[in-house]
């Protein structure tokens, strides 16, 4: 499976630390009760906070090159740090600040990336814990690269992926609106990201997707619903929904994948330290959101390593989103199935989230959302 490149920006990064492989996953166990949590609304930065004052280039140029819809001031150019030139194929750490708290995520560019070529962009968010996860991989988003495996397939399948890290200081939660987990704002740490990345690499607007696991699989669906202008498809494993989501403002493709004997996120839903609702919640909430047709496919099969997978897949002709639900009734770990460490592969997660994503990309994309950045050419 391979995603098509499609247009010309050089590809550069500011202070970036050059890292070896890592890895990650988290499972769930807790620790503390927390305050509830506050009602956040989702903040676009028109640049994310630099780290260091002075560049290389003057605020004129900038505005120069800028286009008419820009949103750069020239207050905020003279704001944009040195940037480094990112070595494609390997994975660097990228520090930025969320409301004055330090955070970071981890970047992987593909191994044969052309700046005058544009890529997807896959978004992956950990799930819940400090401790060690699948395989003894570390906790948050260092260990979901080699959990994953996705910067491999990045190498290979030509796509931008970024490994965003939940809180650390709350067990790297994400903010799915529940009073247990993180209260920061991770809906508006999503945007600087993809903005961040977008202003220095040749980001396709049109194919950005959210790839999620566990707690992590929660957040990227409030992430999904509250972005669904910018977002093309969610992923996720062991996911769910909290019945806070509201309907997104736009089709946004899903997919879900889910043991039928989850014990740390029971199919049929749970409302103990926080309100997981059932598998079929947050299928019917997808059915509605994309006004998909009653018609549609269901595939019982058995899959290589011999489990039962139960496929059912809805697509709205009108709008090409689709609503796929992969239901395994016999699996009882909770795991990033066919990932680094799992103890049970019913499936392939990794394969099934980027082959639903090869399939879709948003209808329309308003680019003067994200600010442009031009950087210099690094060859000249």
């Amino acid at each position: 499976m391979q995603f098509q490149a499609i247009t010309p920006r050089i590809f550069t990064m500011p202070n970036s630390d050059v890292l070896p492989g890592r890895s990650s996953d988290n499972t769930a166990e807790s620790t503390q009760t927390r305050a509830a949590a506050d009602n956040l609304d989702s903040v676009r930065l028109p640049l994310p906070e630099a780290r260091e004052a002075g560049t290389a280039r003057s605020a004129q140029d900038n505005a120069a090159k800028a286009p008419d819809d820009s949103v750069i001031s020239p207050k905020e150019a003279a704001l944009v740090p040195d940037l480094t030139i990112v070595e494609p194929g390997k994975t660097i750490r990228e520090k930025t600040k969320l409301d004055g708290q330090d955070r970071q995520y981890f970047l992987h560019l593909p191994k044969d990336y052309d700046p005058s070529r544009s890529y997807p962009l896959v978004l992956v968010y950990n799930g819940w814990g400090n401790h060690t996860g699948q395989g003894g991989v570390p906790g948050g988003a260092e260990g979901m690269e080699k959990t994953t495996g996705m910067s491999e397939r990045a190498d290979k399948d030509g796509f931008i992926v970024a490994y965003m890290d939940g809180t650390p200081r709350d067990q790297h939660s994400w903010n799915n609106g529940e009073w247990y987990f993180s209260k920061e704002n991770d809906v508006k740490y999503t945007t600087q990201t993809m903005d961040a990345i977008s202003q220095n690499a040749n980001v396709d607007q049109s194919r950005i997707y959210l790839a999620g696991y566990s707690q992590g699989g929660s957040f990227a669906h409030r992430a999904a619903t509250e972005l669904s202008d910018r977002i093309a498809a969610v992923a996720t494993v062991g996911g769910w929904l909290t019945g806070l989501e509201k309907p997104p403002s736009e089709s946004v493709s899903v997919l879900e994948i889910h043991a039928g004997k989850d014990p740390t996120v029971p199919y049929d839903g749970r409302v103990m330290w926080c309100t997981m609702k059932p598998h079929e919640y947050l299928k019917d909430f997808y059915l509605k959101a994309d006004k998909m047709p009653s018609e549609h496919e269901t595939t019982i099969e058995t899959t290589a390593t011999g489990f039962q997978a139960i496929t059912e897949d809805w697509k709205n002709p009108t709008t090409g989103a689709e609503v796929k639900m992969i239901s395994l009734p016999e699996v009882n770990k909770h795991e990033y199935y066919g990932g680094f460490g799992a103890t049970v592969n019913p499936v392939d997660t990794t394969d099934q989230f980027l082959s639903f994503f090869k399939n879709h990309q948003r209808q329309s994309t308003d680019h003067s959302a994200v600010p442009q950045v031009h950087s210099a050419n690094p060859g000249q």
